[in-house]
């Protein structure tokens, strides 16, 4: 069964966000960062590397305060957006994380500005195509990060939750970036920062999309190389973070397919080297 719902709605960073709303996850979360870094007031490129480890670590500690089991609550996503609602503590200490490749983001703009951004998933899998149509049909009832109470102990008939995330921002009324991205629970993080790297900062898309990355689960945080001058980092193990820097770029760290469309109506697109990403402007 289809469900159909009006946008998550955000009024930030002198434009209007669009996303997944509830009961999916990965959009209030990438909408509670993007409004934590804005009333913070202060993200800029040379204190980059200490803002997005506290916007990080915001949004996880929402969740390790209860709001993965506030989520199905009718206008969860106003409460939190207006109020910072104190939810209560929780037992969510750790998100699992699945290293692997399932899900996958495509955004598109036709000539007429019709804007489309869609992110589809087989999670951990079913192993069953539907006869004559090359479908994979998935399984969320796998996927760990999405079953944060256990497993087999959501409620019959209640939806799951979702980290997928396709958003839009808006201009004016009109689209300015399409984005979304696949990575399980990295994808928040990802879209996150690209997001902020191109409306925020001004970085071309295809930059704001290779830009370095950072995650965090817990106290962790994972971190692409070029990104942490060791200033940087002795500051960040000051605040209590464990710092693990990967050698190169990786596909843990999300694929964010982007569409960048500025005021002239121009068209830029970037797909995400980290998952094979492809874009194409015609």
């Amino acid at each position: 069964q289809v469900s159909i719902r009006e946008p998550l709605y955000l009024q930030a960073w002198r434009g209007t966000w669009l996303t997944n709303p509830p009961p999916a996850m990965g959009g209030l979360l990438v909408a509670l960062g993007l409004q934590f870094l804005e009333r913070r007031g202060s993200l800029n490129k040379s204190n980059w590397a200490q803002e997005i480890p506290r916007a990080l670590r915001h949004i996880s500690g929402l969740r390790n305060r209860g709001l993965d089991h506030a989520i199905h609550e009718p206008d969860i996503a106003r409460k939190m957006l207006s109020t910072h609602l104190d939810l209560p503590h929780a037992p969510v200490e750790h998100e699992p994380d699945n290293r692997h490749g399932s899900t996958t983001h495509i955004s598109i703009i036709d000539a007429e500005g019709t804007s489309v951004a869609i992110t589809t998933s087989n999670g951990e899998g079913s192993g069953i195509v539907v006869p004559g149509t090359g479908m994979h049909l998935n399984n969320m009832l796998g996927e760990e990060d999405i079953n944060p109470g256990g497993f087999h102990r959501l409620p019959a008939g209640m939806e799951l939750p979702s980290m997928m995330a396709p958003t839009m921002f808006l201009r004016h009324g009109m689209p300015s970036l399409i984005l979304g991205s696949g990575g399980s629970n990295r994808l928040r993080s990802a879209i996150l920062q690209a997001a902020l790297r191109h409306v925020v900062l001004g970085d071309p898309i295809e930059k704001a999309v290779c830009f370095p990355r950072m995650h965090n689960e817990g106290n962790e945080l994972d971190v692409e190389p070029g990104i942490l001058s060791e200033p940087a980092k002795h500051a960040l193990e000051q605040q209590g973070w464990h710092i693990r820097t990967w050698r190169e770029t990786s596909v843990y760290f999300g694929g964010v397919h982007a569409i960048a469309i500025d005021h002239r109506g121009g068209v830029d697109a970037a797909g995400d080297p980290r998952r094979g990403g492809v874009a194409w402007v015609q």
